[in-house]
């Protein structure tokens, strides 16, 4: 007797959980008027383009040169 109730509760949870979902799970959105008055998404600009790299200085290969970059790239990156 108990397995006829029991399957009888999983098809009246089954039947109900169907009808829910073919109604729709979620809960009717209301407008409000803080919801009316938001502006609609617009569309995202376009990604500005990087810069051309600049032309490498002529002492590029230097150790004084890669030094300075090295204290320059130290400073910004430890703030």
């Amino acid at each position: 007797m108990k397995k006829w109730i029991a399957a009888a509760v999983v098809v009246v949870l089954v039947l109900a959980a169907a009808v829910w979902y073919k109604a729709g799970s979620a809960p009717a959105v209301v407008e409000t008027p803080e919801t009316a008055a938001t502006p609609a998404p617009t569309a995202t600009p376009a990604p500005t383009p990087e810069p051309a790299p600049a032309a490498t200085p002529v002492n590029a290969d230097s150790p004084d040169y890669e030094f300075d970059v090295y204290v320059e790239t130290y400073k910004y990156d430890n703030v």
